[in-house]
């Protein structure tokens, strides 16, 4: 961009003049537009991760289970046990009426440590507990630093398993370590958890979290071919 400015300067009353010549418009236009267009990109990016950098996590878990089969043993094993030392998340009680339900429990998620997962068949068979799972699993991509607890309350049909619908519980079962309702061990293992969970230790996680996506579409690619 090239300016000609020339000063003339008159005589007598009348004041100095300055008279700006612009050979060309458009970079002038042109920077107009960028540098605002740059800023609101960097707000962008920003706005993206702050939350997670500086989220303040309420409770210590999100307990996500199937209401009607393992509602007793949250109730009278898990929150007795955990509860008086950890914050837990539950639905029945933290879940704010007349809000809609995906809204409750991205909010739930995004606002624990981690989450305990109960697995029974009946939990295989509810639609919302399989997208609770779901969201559960992608906060792990998000965030590696959220970590699964999956607890099996029960054996699994193979039938229910198999299903295209649970393809992701599978692959997660598979390729992940859990524990299982009747380890005489159970509460030992869930306490080293959340100890683990509380001081930062995640560093498995860290590492295997940018491959651990892409393992999960081809799983989930092959499981659905072979889906009945």
């Amino acid at each position: 961009m090239t300016l000609f400015i020339a000063f003339t300067v008159g005589t007598g009353l009348k004041p100095p003049r300055c008279e700006v010549t612009i050979t060309s418009p458009v970079p002038i236009v042109l920077g107009i537009f960028t540098i605002p267009v740059a800023i609101l990109l960097a707000i962008c990016i920003l706005s993206t991760f702050r939350p997670r950098l500086q989220r303040n996590r309420e409770h210590d878990a999100f307990v996500c289970y199937r209401f009607d089969a393992d509602n007793d043993f949250v109730m009278d094993s898990l929150r007795p046990r955990l509860g008086t030392n950890h914050n837990l998340c539950i639905h029945s009680i933290d879940f704010v009426p007349g809000i809609n339900i995906y809204t409750n429990i991205l909010n739930a998620i995004e606002s624990s440590n981690c989450a305990v997962i109960l697995i029974s068949n009946d939990f295989l068979d509810s639609r919302w507990c399989r997208e609770e799972f779901e969201f559960c699993y992608r906060e792990t991509k998000k965030d590696p630093a959220f970590k699964l607890l999956t607890i099996l309350m029960e054996p699994l049909a193979m039938l229910n398993l198999s299903r295209q619908s649970c393809g992701l519980i599978k692959y997660y079962l598979e390729t992940n370590t859990f524990l299982e309702h009747n380890d005489a061990n159970l509460w030992k293992k869930i306490a080293k958890h959340f100890t683990e969970v509380r001081s930062g230790k995640n560093k498995e996680g860290k590492r295997r979290c940018e491959n651990d996506e892409d393992e999960a579409e081809a799983f989930l690619a092959e499981d659905a071919e072979t889906a009945f």
